[in-house]
């Protein structure tokens, strides 16, 4: 099978700051992968290279067989790859279905001239936009009765269920979640863990996510890759990653002991 995501020697470099070094990785469809390291690691620089916030200094991405890499953020949404922010980017004076719609926006064909005019074809258009919009909140468990709140109104964990319907609403191939779990208490991450599975299993969506948390990693991840000072250490299952003796050493600064783990390191 193809590779869905193709990220060949990646280097971003910023004057003399080395950010993402010499990144080589792919990705198969139906995968979830996970992103673990340190802050500071190269982890969301990785992910704003990905999706056209930065062009890569050296090296190409590749996606559904086309080069991305250079791409502006717009188009590479266009062509199929969504993602969610560490620190949450909804509209707050919109209502809940707004902040969908617009994640929509580039799936739907009507021009300034037709949504003036508001012909049939254009208001059957915006009929199952917002359909779709509903069946999203009802998806990520928020339910039709928040579609008229406005997103600074809702709970923390709600706002990052609604983020996750956002980025779905451009029928993504490939979603990129950075740090889902961020500000969530234990039961609504194992809520998470659920969703992601779901967004995988059910909707066909390929994941990779950025996460500090090792449980979650662990439970729905098929493929973990640990980075460290923009480098990736060791690629593999999440038992395999988490042994490893460089990923050790990165999470507590000192040569891994026989047995230990990064969660036991962590905690």
């Amino acid at each position: 099978m193809a590779d869905l995501l193709a990220v060949n020697n990646v280097t971003k470099a910023f004057g003399g700051l080395i950010a993402v070094n010499a990144v080589d990785f792919h990705i198969a469809p139906g995968m979830i992968a996970g992103l673990i390291g340190p802050n500071g690691a190269g982890k969301t620089t990785l992910f704003n290279n990905i999706t056209g916030l930065y062009t890569p200094t050296k090296g190409e991405i590749v996606f559904d067989g086309q080069r991305v890499s250079g791409l502006k953020p717009h188009e590479v949404q266009a062509r199929g790859i969504a993602r969610t922010f560490q620190n949450i980017r909804l509209f707050g004076q919109m209502t809940a279905l707004e902040n969908i719609l617009v994640g929509m926006h580039s799936r739907l064909k009507g021009n300034i001239f037709e949504a003036f005019f508001r012909p049939p074809r254009v208001r059957h258009e915006e009929a199952e936009a917002a359909a779709k919009a509903l069946d999203l909140l009802d998806f990520v468990g928020l339910g039709r009765k928040f579609a008229d709140w406005p997103a600074r109104n809702l709970p923390y964990g709600f706002q990052r269920r609604l983020e996750i319907a956002r980025a779905l609403a451009s029928d993504p191939k490939l979603l990129l979640l950075d740090e889902p779990s961020s500000g969530l208490n234990v039961e609504e991450t194992e809520d998470m863990a659920f969703w992601i599975e779901d967004i995988s299993r059910d909707l066909g969506i390929t994941v990779i996510m950025v996460e500090h948390d090792m449980t979650l990693v662990s439970r729905v991840s098929d493929r973990v890759m640990a980075m460290n000072q923009g480098r990736v250490l060791a690629m593999g299952s999440a038992a395999e990653v988490q042994r490893h003796p460089a990923v050790v050493e990165a999470y507590i600064g000192t040569p891994a002991a026989a047995g230990e783990t990064v969660e036991r390191a962590a905690s």
